[in-house]
């Protein structure tokens, strides 16, 4: 399986998952329609929560009809709010010019264009892990409770959206 395939399977199933959660939070939707959307989420692998799938399909509910465009500005907002906690955390590490540049390559580099404009989960997890990562860093700064449980609670949530990045967030805490 190249990578193409495998991205198109990811959305696939992202996009399966979200109309099955639509269709159960709207009743003008017919049994007949639920009952194949539930069969075809039974076929889909269990790979993690779907949290990016349901505020895509609470957006659906909340507009009022599934389109895909709809996923697509919502991971795109998730990797773009990621790109401004990367220059925050940039900016407290390294220079301006040095922030810049590396929010620039995050913002711009080709898998980050493609990963931002795709229905996975990797956006949400990319800017709570951004984020927790920021957190991590100013509970350093300033050790409190507040802070300490601040970090945990983002870098729960990056760890809820996709556990691989438990092993990376785990290291940043302990190697500060």
């Amino acid at each position: 399986i190249n990578s193409s395939q495998f991205e198109a399977e990811r959305q696939y199933r992202s996009a399966i998952i979200s109309r099955l959660l639509y269709f159960e939070m709207t009743d003008s939707v017919p049994e007949s329609r639920k009952i194949t959307a539930r069969v075809s989420k039974q076929r889909q692998d269990v790979l993690e929560p779907p949290v990016t799938e349901f505020v895509v399909a609470s957006l659906y509910w909340l507009i009022g009809y599934e389109h895909l465009w709809i996923s697509r500005l919502v991971t795109a907002g998730f990797w773009v709010t990621g790109g401004l906690f990367l220059f925050q955390l940039s900016r407290r590490l390294f220079s301006l010019v040095v922030a810049v540049c590396i929010t620039a390559y995050y913002l711009l580099a080709p898998f980050g264009i493609v990963v931002s404009i795709s229905f996975v989960p990797d956006p949400l997890m990319m800017m709570l892990f951004l984020l927790s990562l920021l957190n991590i860093v100013q509970y350093y700064e300033r050790p409190s409770t507040t802070s300490l449980v601040k970090a945990a609670v983002v870098s729960g949530l990056a760890i809820l959206v996709k556990p691989v990045c438990l092993f990376t967030v785990v290291a940043v805490f302990i190697s500060l």
